[in-house]
Order: structure tokens, then sequence, then C-alpha cells
């Protein structure tokens, strides 16, 4: 394991430990920080052609009449 250090203002310091109080700090921020990951990796990676969003969309459409 890496070891990562952060200067932050004492407030968001505060904040922090207000808002995780009695959980495993290192546990938050790994998942906070995979979850950063995945979102930049998300805005960075083009959209799916339109073609494959219709038929995405289909398939909805398709699983909600067949529910009824």
């Amino acid at each position: 394991m890496a070891t990562m250090s952060f200067i932050v203002p004492d407030d968001l310091k505060k904040a922090f430990d207000k808002a995780y109080h009695g959980q495993n700090k290192s546990a938050v921020m790994t998942e906070l920080i995979k979850e950063s990951i995945e979102k930049e990796v998300r805005k960075r990676t083009p959209p799916p052609h339109f073609a494959g969003q219709i038929k995405e969309m289909g398939d909805v459409i398709n699983t909600l009449s067949t529910e009824d």
C-alpha cells in the first residue's frame, strides 16, 4: 500500500472528521478516490455511438413493456 499526504483547509478537515466520525478514514478516502477516478474516466470517455444509444433505449422500453 502507498501513503498519500494532502494539505487541506482546517474547516474541510473538521467537516470530514465530523461527517465520517467513527469510520475508518483511510477506507473512506479510498472509496472517495475510487469514485472520483471513475467519474473522471467517464467524463473523458467518448459517449457511445448514437445507434447504440437507440438500441439501449429500445431494450429499456421492451423491458418496461414486458413488466406490465
